[in-house]
Order: C-alpha cells, then sequence, then structure tokens
C-alpha cells in the first residue's frame, strides 16, 4: 500500500480526530485553555503550518514519525485561537468569502480527493498550475452545488430540523 492510501485511511491517521475531539472538549468543558496561552501559541503554530505544507513530503519518514502529528496539534492551537478569537487573522475569517468556505467546508473536504485524483489521472496534458486551477475551482463548484443542492435543502427538512438544529454556524 502506498503513503496515499495510508493517509486517506481512517484507522491510520485516527490520532488527528483524536486530537480534534481533544480539542473541542478542552474548549467547551474545562477553562484549561487560556486566551492568552492560544494569543502566543498562535503564531509559533502558524509557523509551524506553513513550513510542514511546503516543505514537508508526504512520502518522507519526518511526516509518518511524528510530522502530521504535530501539524494536527498545530492546527489546533490556530482553531482553538480562532475559536477564542485570540487569534491575529480572526477579523479576517468573518469576511463573507471567507465565511462561505466555511460553510461549504465539508463539501470541500468530501469532493477534493476524488476531484484532484482524477485530474491527476487526466490532466497529464495539462500543467501543474493549470491542474491545480481545475482541481481548486471543480472542487468548489461541486462543494457549493452540494451545499445548495443537498445540504442546506436536508437541513432545512423537518428531518434535518431536527438533527442539525444545534450545528448551524453564524455565516450561513
Amino acid at each position: 500500500m502506498g503513503w496515499f492510501a495510508t493517509y486517506i485511511r481512517t484507522d491510520t491517521r485516527i490520532e488527528s480526530l483524536i486530537i480534534g475531539m481533544l480539542g473541542a472538549v478542552l474548549m467547551m468543558k474545562t477553562n484549561v485553555v487560556k486566551p492568552t496561552f492560544l494569543r502566543y501559541a498562535s503564531f509559533p503554530a502558524v509557523i509551524v503550518v506553513v513550513v510542514i505544507v511546503l516543505y514537508g513530503r508526504a512520502d518522507g519518514s519526518f511526516m509518518w514519525f511524528g510530522g502530521m502529528t504535530l501539524f494536527d496539534f498545530a492546527c489546533l492551537v490556530i482553531v482553538l485561537a480562532l475559536a477564542h478569537q485570540a487569534f491575529f487573522a480572526s477579523r479576517i475569517l468573518c469576511w463573507k468569502p471567507i465565511a462561505w468556505v466555511g460553510v461549504i467546508s465539508y463539501g470541500l473536504y468530501i469532493w477534493q480527493i476524488p476531484v484532484f485524483r482524477i485530474i491527476q489521472r487526466h490532466g497529464e496534458k495539462l500543467s501543474n498550475i493549470e491542474r491545480l486551477v481545475l482541481a481548486m475551482s471543480a472542487t468548489f463548484l461541486l462543494s457549493a452545488l452540494s451545499w445548495y443542492l443537498i445540504e442546506r435543502p436536508a437541513m432545512r427538512s423537518q428531518w434535518g430540523q431536527r438533527l442539525a438544529g444545534t450545528f448551524r454556524s453564524k455565516a450561513q
């Protein structure tokens, strides 16, 4: 099994979910995480994320022996800082176009891998930049269509109201 197949399997990356759940518990149920800590920790966390995104190799040993977990914790600090509005970029994320990306984010999560894989397989004649622009555009288009045609109508139905009523974001 290659690195990609290993990466997308939940059982090989379960720590990402657990770290996210830990963050939710820390934020919602305790007073352990202080906004002051988050204010100071968020900038180094951004540096860690940027360095790993720019230099981390998915097929390299660093990512598989702690790099992804370090990335997950850095992302957790950023998310907690945003939730506590202790992050220097919190105001930017309230901007409507950025908030809209949050609204369709589940679709982005769902559609990104199949779209990028299809374009990788069938876009050999395109340059890397053209493939990236096409893949991102298609991912956003499918995510928006999914939101407006499936997710939002389902959430507005009586069944959806009962299930999703407490999970609506302010951006919707």
